[in-house]
């Protein structure tokens, strides 16, 4: 079945400005032509869709999140135990899928989860039970004992040791894992046994993305050779000139930091806090404070030095919700990057990071047909990406609010 999506601005995602009047052909899940409207024949038999002057754009991709993130909901613990089992925990993770998909986030890459339950919910994405964006799935995340995850029941796998933890990854992968996340929070594994990590992974065929930030994390994963620096928001020039030289991705995590920063400080500043948790407060207010007099800075620096910049959301806050990455957008161009490398972050770089380019992240003729229209002209007003009429997913329409 053809379908013809016309008259409509494309930005395909390949670093070439705007193509006004254009009209997209596809052709069952893959894009079959695009260009200028009257570059574009359309078969008699498509059904055509005139989209009113929309923007079309590839499907977002979000390279940081959890969708079966659930422990800060209120009801998570009544009279000190438990109440999510791991089907309800499963249920919020496709609820969650839906918010994505409804924000034209058609592909996702899951970095932890509780008790491996992305990988049912992946299961179920495959079979047609629910719907979602495309996963790849890390399962537990990987970290020291006692590192980060670790307080959180079921989402890390704590290890040590080179044996143990080249087991780990076996382990990951065993069960389904797409790629390894580790939490390497501060320099809590030896080098060793970093690099046994990183190289167990590699010899499997799968890529490591590793959360970081604190001094010397940075610099310990990337001479290990990890694909991904989550975060890393402490990152220094010569960590950013040695990932440029290497293609280790930055995957920027811009508006979380924002939103914990207000957090921690109303923490401070409300008298009903505990003094315990003030103190807890003020220190995170500090530790913001550092991370924002460097952040935005290195940012600039890795999009001047050419460092690969990918995007990605991990948001935990309910008031906002998981589909976060077009606020990440944003965040990034109130940074000081352009429309176009935000964009190219959440798309482009973004498929290059899942080393997926041959099937996502701009829209060209054989290409999965993942895209999305929006009201407004993202080059212009980033916040466009925000206004999403159309999300179109491996070729089928997956949300429509096009008006008649």
């Amino acid at each position: 079945m053809k379908t013809a999506l016309t008259d409509c601005r494309l930005i395909d995602g390949c670093g070439g400005p705007a193509v006004p009047n254009a009209t997209i052909l596809l052709n069952g899940n893959r894009i079959e032509a695009l260009g200028r409207r009257e570059e574009v024949p359309i078969p008699a038999d498509a059904t055509v869709r005139r989209l009113a002057g929309r923007t079309v754009l590839p499907g977002l991709i979000d390279l940081h999140l959890h969708l079966t993130y659930y422990h800060d909901r209120p009801d998570v613990t009544v009279g000190g135990f438990l109440t999510y089992t791991e089907p309800r925990v499963a249920l919020v993770g496709a609820w969650h899928m839906s918010k994505l998909l409804d924000a034209g986030i058609t592909t996702v890459r899951d970095l932890g989860c509780y008790h491996r339950t992305v990988f049912d919910l992946k299961w179920a994405l495959g079979e047609g039970l629910i719907g979602g964006p495309r996963i790849f799935a890390a399962g537990r995340l990987i970290s020291p004992t006692g590192g980060h995850g670790s307080h959180i029941a079921g989402l890390s796998l704590e290890v040590d040791g080179v044996p143990a933890v080249r087991q780990a990854v076996r382990d990951e992968i065993k069960a389904g894992a797409d790629l390894i996340k580790l939490g390497y929070l501060q320099d809590e594994w030896d080098e060793e046994s970093l690099r046994a990590a990183v190289d167990q992974a590699h010899r499997l065929g799968r890529k490591v993305a590793c959360h970081v930030n604190f001094p010397p994390s940075i610099h310990n994963a990337v001479k290990a050779g990890v694909d991904s620096v989550e975060h890393g928001c402490l990152v220094s020039d010569e960590e950013l000139l040695q990932m440029r030289d290497q293609g280790t991705f930055w995957v920027v995590t811009s508006r979380i930091y924002a939103e914990q920063f207000k957090d921690f400080k109303a923490r401070c500043a409300d008298p009903a806090t505990p003094e315990h948790l003030r103190a807890a407060a003020q220190a995170q207010v500090r530790r913001h404070e550092w991370i924002w007099d460097n952040m935005p800075k290195a940012l600039l620096r890795a999009a001047e030095l050419g460092v690969k910049i990918g995007a990605g959301s991990d948001m935990i806050y309910r008031h906002i919700g998981i589909a976060a990455l077009p606020l990440e957008l944003a965040s990034m161009v109130e940074i000081g990057l352009t429309p176009a490398q935000a964009l190219r972050a959440a798309t482009a770089s973004a498929a290059e990071c899942l080393g997926k380019t041959a099937e996502l992240g701009t829209l060209e003729a054989g290409k999965l047909a993942d895209l999305i229209a929006v009201d407004g002209d993202p080059l212009v007003d980033i916040t466009a990406v925000q206004r999403v009429a159309l999300v179109v997913k491996d070729g089928r329409i997956e949300r429509d609010r096009l008006t008649a």
